[in-house]
């Protein structure tokens, strides 16, 4: 990014990615794994969020 763009555009490219991106694909992933465990093993549907929770600590 810096190469193509500058540095000013690369640092907050950066910087967006680590408080956006990263955060917000942890967290989808974990959702999707908890929904699917859930699914998996029969557990009630109501516990599909504390597993995803679980899985991020």
């Amino acid at each position: 990014m810096d190469y193509t763009y500058g540095r000013v555009w690369g640092f907050l490219f950066g910087w967006a990615q680590m408080i956006v991106y990263f955060p917000a694909q942890i967290g989808a992933l974990s959702s999707i794994f908890g929904v699917q465990f859930v699914s998996l093993f029969g557990i009630e549907a109501k516990y599909a969020n504390l597993i995803a929770i679980s899985l991020v600590l």
